[in-house]
């Protein structure tokens, strides 16, 4: 891709078209952040907040009174209200949810230190009993893919950077 932007401003140069150069180059900069995007971000859930609401209410049989999307660098979280409390709607992305045994032992583990008595959101079974569940869903890249999709409780407190 080097190659080719070089190619691009000696062709500009030599055709005394120099004032191009720095749309070039910003051209050139979009690009790369293009690519970066859809090479490391290109797994992440492309689900909206109705879409969230849905699954939440589906598979966890509450209503939802409120959704907000929750910041999150490669997964999607969503703070959930519902007529019995506030959840968090975590979707992981497909590069993780790939790997489901880290994700099982993810899952085991917290629920271990739940029962344990150690202070960590408790993991909200959904309707079949189970702690997590993948659903196919649109990432990213424009594929739709298999992500692990889980519910903590809410824990509200101040987050530390």
């Amino acid at each position: 891709m080097a190659e080719l932007f070089d190619a691009k401003i000696n062709i500009l140069k030599f055709s005394g078209q120099e004032k191009y150069t720095k749309i070039l180059h910003v051209l050139f900069f979009y690009d790369i952040i293009k690519l970066f995007i859809k090479r490391f971000m290109a797994s992440k859930p492309n689900v909206s907040e109705k879409q969230a609401k849905l699954i939440f209410a589906e598979n966890y049989g509450r209503e939802v009174t409120a959704i907000m999307s929750l910041d999150s660098y490669d997964d999607r979280n969503y703070l959930v209200s519902a007529t019995d409390g506030k959840y968090v709607l975590k979707i992981f992305n497909s590069d993780v949810s790939a790997d489901s045994a880290r994700c099982d032992e993810q899952c085991h583990l917290q629920e271990f230190w739940f029962q344990s008595g150690i202070a960590v959101p408790k993991i909200i079974r959904n309707k079949n009993g189970e702690l997590q569940f993948k659903l196919m869903l649109p990432v990213a890249s424009g594929e739709s893919m298999d992500c692990v999709v889980r519910v903590l409780e809410f824990f509200s407190g101040m987050i530390l950077y």
